[in-house]
């Protein structure tokens, strides 16, 4: 969801709040309060991530360890069939 979206339906949850009578808007606004303040993203998921990019990060010098062993090894078999490349 981009920012202009979620501004948007941020909007419209203000004016719903506003419409509502007196009583609805503090319980509202105190839940919101409340799932705010506590709201911390599981150390797992953050733990979890870490590693996925570890593990990406390895891959990614893997495939170029393994174009350059693979560019040595045609210029090799080139140099043996006598081919030129001109």
């Amino acid at each position: 969801m981009d920012d202009v979206v979620l501004r948007h339906k941020l909007y419209e949850l203000v004016k719903e709040i506003d419409g509502a009578p007196k009583t609805q808007q503090e319980n509202a606004i105190a839940l919101a309060n409340k799932k705010g303040a506590s709201y911390n993203p599981p150390a797992q998921n953050v733990k979890s991530l870490y590693e996925l990019l570890d593990y990406l990060r390895f891959i990614i010098k893997y495939q170029a360890f393994d174009l350059e062993a693979t560019r040595r090894e045609n210029a090799y078999l080139k140099r043996i069939v006598g081919y030129d490349d001109g």
